[in-house]
């Protein structure tokens, strides 16, 4: 596919072509650490957006700020055009979109970081070093590859409201940022036009983006569902391969809280516990098989009575440390949560810190007044939050309309000092 060129006056019409989007946060219900045992998992959409802004600017200049990670980048056009021109044509949006996956090279990795390390970037005091550079690694790469020889000035600005890492961060930001790049190329239409091709053009480019900040290959879950909302169960094929099931999810109430950093930790707990403690074979596969049997009978509550089984959402948990992939803070906010009674579960790997605690639709205002305060004494971050909401959402708007979208009301998050 060929881009359409843009004139200098549609390039800087800002009535017509500042992008907003903003992609859904997701979380794991059930499951997670069981995939490879042959068991089902539920992974679920959350309203906690990562929103992007991409506004043209009048500077031969792109910029890219990341506050949740101090990340503020600004790069001459004749730099970017330099590095694509090493990069070749083979990365080019025309002929990367033209394959129905994308493909991310050693070579063009390699080169991009080169890149990124030749621009002595300092990070602030406090930014999250490792993370800090692989989400400038992501934003050149995704803008060189989704623009052909013809580069545009553009400023780039995405904040979240996801809790952490293991919430989902990754997977949205990818979906939100090349949403927005190709709705600045008038590939895909706004919000209420959006059709599930559309959403399928930018699932494809979203899972390409994600390549520059984890290690290995994407799953595809988190930006499926991140993409396209809602939830799916999915499962590790025999072959190793991971399939899934798009399925209606509940309107439900939740609250996310992060247990460590706001940027949380890619640690393998898993693997640190059981370097200190040998647990034998049998009693993993008895944990294994009853949370496998517990993500169908969740899955089955879910579909006859459009709700959740909290005392599902405790035994899961229970198995989890059972596993050995909890640790003490986790716990310590799951039992901050039910001593109000309300059930909560660690979420993901665990190695991020994330709690999920659900709130059924009748409890008492009085219990969740009691957690937030709680919560609160322990100078632990939360969100409320509602699960199975809408994946991607595109919007374009001119700056004296900004505060009417509903996508552009970012909570500012606190940083590790102020947890």
């Amino acid at each position: 596919m060929v881009l359409p060129k843009k004139t200098p006056k549609e390039i800087y019409c800002h009535d017509q072509l500042v992008t907003r989007t903003g992609a859904a946060g997701s979380v794991i219900l059930h499951g997670e650490h069981t995939l490879t045992s042959g068991k089902k998992a539920i992974a679920v959409s959350t309203n906690t957006f990562t929103q992007c802004k991409l506004d043209p600017i009048k500077m031969d200049k792109v910029e890219f700020k990341f506050p949740r990670f101090k990340l503020y980048l600004s790069i001459p056009l004749v730099d970017l055009a330099d590095l694509k021109q090493r990069l070749g044509k083979r990365f080019m949006f025309s002929e990367l979109d033209q394959q129905s996956k994308i493909p991310l090279t050693d070579e063009a990795r390699t080169l991009i970081q080169t890149f990124v390390g030749n621009l002595k970037l300092n990070p602030p005091e406090g930014a999250d070093i490792t993370n800090y550079f692989k989400f400038a690694e992501a934003y050149i790469g995704i803008y060189c590859a989704m623009f052909d020889d013809e580069i545009d000035s553009i400023e780039f600005t995405s904040n979240t409201e996801v809790p952490g890492l293991e919430a989902g961060l990754t997977a949205a930001f990818a979906v939100s940022v090349t949403a927005a790049i190709l709705h600045y190329h008038e590939l895909i239409p706004n919000r209420k036009d959006t059709q599930r091709e559309h959403r399928e053009k930018i699932y494809k480019w979203a899972l390409f983006a994600q390549r520059f900040l984890i290690d290995g290959e994407p799953t595809g879950v988190d930006v499926h569902v991140s993409t396209f909302g809602q939830a799916v169960k999915f499962w590790q094929a025999s072959n190793g391969a991971i399939s899934w099931e798009e399925i209606k999810f509940p309107d439900l109430r939740v609250n996310l809280v992060l247990a460590s950093g706001p940027n949380g930790s890619f640690d393998s707990i898993f693997e640190q516990s059981q370097s200190k403690k040998q647990r034998d074979a049998k009693t993993i596969k008895d944990a294994i098989d009853k949370i496998g049997e517990l993500t169908e009978k969740q899955l089955d509550e879910i579909k006859c009575n459009g709700t959740l089984r909290g005392d599902y959402i405790h035994n899961n948990h229970e198995l989890l440390k059972s596993l050995g992939v909890s640790n003490e803070k986790i716990d310590k906010v799951v039992d901050i949560a039910e001593k109000v009674g309300l059930p909560a579960k660690m979420t993901n790997t665990g190695a991020g810190g994330i709690v999920l605690i659900y709130i059924p639709e009748n409890s008492s205002p009085v219990k969740t007044h009691q957690l937030r305060e709680a919560l609160f004494k322990e100078q632990l971050y939360s969100a409320d939050a509602r699960l199975g909401t809408d994946g991607v959402a595109i919007d374009k708007a001119d700056i004296r309309s900004i505060s009417k979208l509903k996508i552009e009301q970012i909570r500012s998050f606190p940083q590790v000092a102020e947890c």
